[in-house]
């Protein structure tokens, strides 16, 4: 299923579901009013545990379309303030994202009379945090 949302999400930008593992509620906010806070906030509680990740390869000589094959964390970030807002969360606790890239500078093809190398570039980037809500809506 993630190597078909990867495929699709590339071809489309579709919104794709991140990984989610805890107790769900009813929604009480959209994901783009689910908060980034570093500690569970005093009148809430961790429900839950989201993450999302993407991998990406590109063959391509030029920089711009190497930044923008890694270029993914802020689209994993609304995937998962959206999955965390369809389980009842509003809050992303400790966010974190990390993206590993690693670039093969060896010649893809070698063309003697352009000098032209292609390289290949390769990008995983993984995104983690808590799920927080607030106690007000367990009644």
């Amino acid at each position: 299923m993630r190597l078909l949302c990867i495929v699709v999400s590339s071809l489309f930008l579709a919104a794709c579901r991140s990984d989610y593992e805890g107790d769900s509620f009813p929604s009480v906010v959209k994901g783009h009013e689910v908060e980034l806070v570093d500690e569970v906030p005093s009148d809430a509680r961790v429900i839950g545990f989201v993450s999302d990740s993407e991998e990406n390869h590109i063959d391509s000589s030029t920089v711009l379309e190497e930044a923008l094959s890694c270029d993914v964390e802020n689209r994993l970030i609304r995937q998962m303030k959206r999955t965390a807002a369809d389980e009842g969360g509003e809050f992303l606790v400790g966010l974190f994202c990390e993206t590993t890239e690693d670039e093969d500078t060896s010649p893809i093809h070698d063309d003697p009379e352009t000098s032209q190398v292609e390289t290949a570039v390769y990008c995983e980037t993984y995104c983690e945090a808590e799920v927080a809500r607030r106690w007000v809506h367990e009644r």
